[in-house]
This record gives structure tokens, C-alpha cells and sequence, in this order.
């Protein structure tokens, strides 16, 4: 088991956009490295690669029950003074 990090761009905010993970990762945190939004997952690096899905809000929007109910949150980042983003992967 390694620690991996991978770089994800929210697009559209409030759309899902998908990363490729090993299988079986276990998340760890998101945050910002050198202001790239990352997230650090416990992997396998020899398991097969899967899609997860990972949704970015901002503070004020919709959170979808079923990402409430069964999606792992990462965490919550202050990107700048007035723009706040709340990560799930799911």
C-alpha cells in the first residue's frame, strides 16, 4: 500500500467529474498543493484502475441526499477569501 495524490479541476462547479483510482483506494484528504485542488488516497498500485466520481460545491449550493448518504467526504478548502469549496468522492 502507497500514498498517491491526484490533481482534480472542477470544470463546471457542481458537476461530477470523474478521476481513475486503484481499486480499493481508501481517501485521505483533499487540499491544495501549490493551488491545484488534490486529494491523497491510501492505494494499491498493482489493483486495476476504476472510475469514482468527485463533487465540488460551493458553500450554498444543493448537496444531492444521495452524496449526503453515501458519499465519503474529503474535506472543505478556502481557494481564495470569497471562494470556498466542499469535496466528496464517491
Amino acid at each position: 500500500m502507497r500514498i498517491h495524490k491526484y490533481q482534480i479541476t472542477a470544470k463546471t462547479p457542481g458537476k461530477e467529474l470523474s478521476i481513475k483510482l486503484p481499486k480499493g483506494a481508501s481517501r485521505l484528504s483533499f487540499q491544495l498543493q501549490n493551488g491545484v485542488p488534490t486529494i491523497w488516497a491510501v492505494v494499491n498500485p498493482d489493483e486495476p484502475l476504476e472510475e469514482r466520481s468527485v463533487l465540488i460545491l460551493h458553500t450554498g449550493d444543493d448537496v444531492p441526499a444521495v452524496v449526503v448518504q453515501n458519499w465519503a467526504f474529503l474535506g472543505t478548502v478556502q481557494v481564495s477569501p470569497n471562494y470556498v469549496v466542499h469535496v466528496w468522492l464517491g
